[in-house]
């Protein structure tokens, strides 16, 4: 594939919910401009963008794909992406890599999570947006309800462009309603071929482009006055206000077709050359961002990129501003599906890759010492997390490298050593991400684990003052070992922490040993005094003491300040205490009900509701970390998939006394196991 200037390329993420048929669009685009000799299908799992062995086998799109093809003197790269919410950070990355974002809908006349998703990461982006209405063609399809619900969610600047001819198994074709021009597509001349308006669809045609027209015309303050003082603009007038519109996202054009049947296709591609945003590109030398990287045990770490300014050459050396060290390019090439082909450069506007940059992560800028950081993209925070244990010791070796590549190639797939628990963590986005890391894990790396629910890292301390003797006393022959001393132990506020305090007078414990004895009470604490946990918020004094001239040491107060701080804790009336997450959690209106009503079973306190805009509320809250373990799974349920909610650490509260039970009980299991 050749070079082409920046003003005839075309960067297209394809981006909406699941299902919708984004993947089949781009096979019957790929085929249409004769990139590939046959029509590639989900089912049959040999599409060109889905080629990844998970994504084959759950018929699904997991992972950022490029497919480029030729048009009309113009480079269309299009840029398919996940439509599953686990997998949104790969929308993230390709948002950030294009200019339009075409935003795929099926027609049963319904907004999705999945649209409502890529419509918010792609006014993130602040890129253009244009919506296809596909699968026209199948039972219980309305183009009218399905264009009616985009304007309901988006806005009257939703706004049709294509409008269908038939529907269901009679949809045979597209009307052009800015030119008033019908099509229907020639297989054999994979065409698009022109035919009359049918003639119940001329009115209907008439009044949508006089929408159309007012729409064109409300993009430019200059095409506005002329269109009210001559009702009508000139075929230049039309052209620049459209351009500038879908640019400017002043509106949001709606196309139909099939991709399945190929109507609509040609239109749509027509429509994307003619009229979609080209990229803005910078003076001055190299300037790329890094959208995505592929990591692979057998061909290494692949990283692709979108050169923003001058270019980017195989056999040269580059500058990764993030992490400030230069690497080697090797060969470069252009990407389709798998497939990649090497070339002498990447031109700015253009989007290629790069094999075996060892530093450089998604995200990142690339140019030379002088190139200005791009902002950071903003991937959200984990909310699933499981505990995961190597199947062997070949596993466990292999487990903290593999780790490092998946995090290099996922930005919402973290892992992290758990030191209260002693549990490494794996977390991601939600349970299907993360199951299906795990089983990439197996696959790409070799190393088997198993899973489970992560420990809580509960706390204990006391409710009361109390005190107590702590000897320890050994003789065994030879040089024996004593210790004493006598301390008192009290409550402190929550989050206080520890404090000692040596109150020994008249050389009951000599100054050398008062250390041994702090020591082997903070090893005390860390054993806890029910249920094996740490143990927080306690002040304790040393106030006396004894101790033998010969036989004292310092592992022998070590022992007495164990015994002591045991004996006293124990008529101190512990308690445990449980960490309490701060939640914020963002929902539809009219799931709020259900919201707080299950977070009221979950012992949580609501302590506030915010506004979020767009029929959107947010809810404020503290709920016990242990009800939060599978809540990615749970609001996903309550909310039909369109809650999302971040949690962190916020304080320890007292748990209650079936909570504190059980937990005593479970260590108690533990420890016979």
């Amino acid at each position: 594939m050749k070079s082409y200037p920046v003003d005839a390329i075309r960067n297209i993420a394809l981006a909406g919910h699941g299902g919708t048929g984004k993947t089949s669009l781009i096979e019957a685009m790929l085929h249409t401009a004769g990139v590939t000799s046959r029509l590639g299908k989900v089912d049959d799992g040999n599409t060109v963008s889905d080629y990844d062995v998970d994504e084959i086998s759950r018929k699904m799109s997991l992972y950022t794909t490029v497919c480029p093809l030729e048009w009309k003197n113009t480079k269309i790269n299009l840029v398919d992406t996940p439509g599953f919410a686990d997998f949104i950070g790969d929308m993230i990355g390709a948002m950030s890599a294009v200019e339009t974002a075409l935003i795929v809908v099926d027609g049963s006349g319904t907004v999705e999570v999945g649209t409502d998703n890529a419509w918010e990461k792609a006014t993130d982006a602040g890129i253009s947006k244009i919506f296809f209405v596909n699968k026209i063609d199948k039972e219980n399809m309305n183009w009218s309800g399905t264009v009616d619900a985009l304007r309901e969610a988006y806005g009257n600047e939703v706004t049709p462009v294509y409008i269908p001819i038939g529907s269901e198994a009679n949809f045979s074709g597209v009307v052009d309603i800015l030119n008033q021009k019908a099509y229907k597509y020639d297989a054999a001349k994979k065409a698009a071929v022109e035919i009359d308006i049918p003639a119940d669809m001329t009115d209907q045609t008439e009044e949508l482009r006089e929408q159309l027209i007012e729409s064109i015309a409300s993009a430019d303050d200059e095409l506005l006055e002329k269109y009210l003082e001559e009702l009508s603009l000139s075929e230049e007038d039309i052209a620049y206000g459209f351009k500038k519109g879908i640019s400017e996202g002043k509106f949001y054009p709606v196309l139909v077709g099939s991709a399945a049947m190929n109507i609509g296709v040609v239109t749509l591609m027509d429509f994307i050359a003619g009229y979609a945003p080209a990229p803005k590109v910078e003076e001055g030398s190299l300037k790329a961002r890094v959208f995505k990287t592929v990591a692979d045990p057998y061909v290494g770490k692949l990283t692709y990129f979108k050169v923003l300014s001058g270019s980017l050459a195989g056999d040269s050396r580059i500058y990764d501003v993030n992490t400030e060290k230069e690497e080697r390019v090797g060969q470069v090439y252009h990407i389709l599906g798998k497939t990649q082909t090497g070339v002498s450069e990447i031109t700015a506007g253009d989007i290629g890759a790069v094999a075996k940059l060892a530093s450089v992560q998604t995200g990142d800028t690339l140019g030379d010492k002088s190139t200005e950081m791009l902002p950071p993209l903003d991937f959200p925070e984990p909310v699933y997390a499981l505990a995961v244990l190597a199947a062997n010791k070949a596993a466990e070796d292999k487990m903290g490298p593999a780790f490092s590549k998946l995090t290099e190639e996922d930005p919402t797939f973290k892992t992290y050593r758990n030191i209260e628990t002693g549990q490494s963590i794996v977390a991601s986005l939600g349970d299907v991400h993360l199951g299906i890391t795990m089983d990439k894990l197996k696959r790409k790396f070799g190393v088997e684990v198993t899973t489970e629910v992560p420990k809580i890292a509960y706390r204990e301390t006391i409710t009361k003052t109390a005190e107590a003797q702590g000897k320890h006393k050994k003789q065994t022959g030879g040089s024996g070992q004593y210790g004493d001393c006598t301390i008192r132990i009290e409550p402190m506020e929550r989050g206080a922490g520890y404090e000692f305090v040596d109150a020994i007078v008249g050389g009951a414990i000599p100054r050398q040993y008062i250390p041994a004895v702090d020591k082997g009470i903070q090893d005390a604490m860390s054993k806890g005094i029910q249920a094996g946990c740490q143990c927080v918020d306690i002040k304790v004094t040393c106030f006396d003491g004894s101790y033998h001239p010969v036989d004292s040491k310092d592992i022998a107060f070590q022992m007495a300040g164990r015994i002591a701080f045991k004996a006293a804790a124990e008529k101190a009336k512990p308690v445990i205490l449980e960490p309490i997450m701060k939640v914020r959690i963002t929902v539809p209106s009219d799931c709020m009900g259900d919201v707080i009503g299950d977070l009221n079973t979950k012992r949580g306190r609501v302590a506030g509701m915010d506004d979020a805009g767009g029929g959107k509320q947010i809810i404020n809250a503290s709920v016990p970390q242990n009800e939060m373990l599978n809540y990615c799974i749970e609001l996903r349920s309550l909310s039909k998939g369109r809650g999302k909610f971040t949690s962190e650490f916020d304080h320890y509260e007292e748990a209650p006394a079936n909570i504190t039970q059980k937990i005593i009980a479970e260590y108690e299991k533990s420890k016979e196991e």
